[in-house]
């Protein structure tokens, strides 16, 4: 087994010393170490036996006045990461419902603009061949439902109805009742929007 040179013995009255000092100054040391062909640990011990005295008033001012021309050393931190915060849902989002409600509003409104007066009727066709007339209609709940306000055929009454969109068969525009107990079943789509509620 080789062994260690006397250069890199380790002394039993020494200790060890790690210390981050500006680049200049350590270019400085290696310097001074390669030229006079002397251990960068030697020179500390010697620069420190002669001009570092902490046990009196004196040596403590002087390695004060040092410390303050040199001035405060600090290890360079790695560059961080740029911050960017975290992306935002859109506020607001179209759903399927949604967008299924706003076309159909979009077709009647088209629809209606051919009458007078401007107000057609609406029956749609749901699973099991059930036909129902819409009063309005409105997106949801959910991304796949559709909320229906339906007449109830010979009563002063609406129904309300939650539809699943995979639900609805058929959608027809009538500009007159198929008999007179449908006359009163006007459907008046809204104006304006995109069909997130209903109105007149």
């Amino acid at each position: 087994m080789a062994r260690a040179s006397g250069q890199n013995r380790v002394r039993p009255d020494t200790a060890a010393l790690y210390a981050q000092i500006p680049r200049v100054e350590a270019e400085k040391l290696d310097r001074a170490a390669f030229e006079l062909k002397t251990p960068k640990r030697d020179l500390i011990a010697a620069l420190v036996a002669g001009y570092v005295d902490p046990h009196t008033p004196e040596g403590l001012e002087q390695l004060r006045a040092l410390s303050e021309q040199v001035g405060e050393s600090e290890v360079p931190l790695p560059p961080r990461p740029e911050r960017r915060a975290p992306a935002r849902a859109p506020a607001i989002s179209v759903s399927r419902a949604s967008d299924w409600v706003a076309g159909m509003q979009r077709a009647i409104r088209a629809f209606a603009k051919s009458l007078d007066p401007p107000e057609p009727l609406v029956r749609v066709t749901l699973e099991g061949d059930e036909h129902v007339f819409l009063q309005q209609v409105t997106p949801g709940p959910g991304d796949d439902f559709v909320t229906l306000t339906v007449y109830e055929a010979g009563e002063d009454v609406t129904r309300v109805l939650l539809v699943r969109l995979e639900a609805i068969r058929k959608v027809e525009i009538l500009g007159k009742p198929p008999s007179a107990a449908e006359r009163a079943f006007a459907f008046r789509p809204r104006g304006t929007g995109v069909g997130f509620a209903s109105g007149s």
